[in-house]
């Protein structure tokens, strides 16, 4: 079995205006305690955010998963440059 571990998640949501209260879950990020992204998701499927903002860049959130695990990447290669640094 494997080990269980305290993870932190963060829900990104859409909101096409911040005068209203209306918004959707677009994806979800899911990190280690030392702040490691574990696993990210966005959503498959936009009507959602089309219906509730025909002018969305959906090509934009679209990117965003690919922007956040290259993000990730290069930070935990910065990572294991400065653990390597002080060995």
């Amino acid at each position: 079995m494997a080990d269980l571990k305290n993870c932190e998640y963060v829900l990104v949501e859409y909101a096409p205006s911040p005068l209203r209260e209306t918004r959707v879950a677009v994806g979800l990020f899911l990190f280690e305690a030392p702040g490691r992204l574990v696993r990210q998701g966005f959503a498959a499927d936009w009507r959602q955010v089309r219906c509730l903002d025909p002018q969305a860049d959906v090509e934009l959130l679209e990117n965003l998963g690919a922007h956040f695990e290259r993000l990730a990447g290069e930070e935990r290669e910065q990572g294991e440059v400065r653990s390597q640094e002080s060995e």
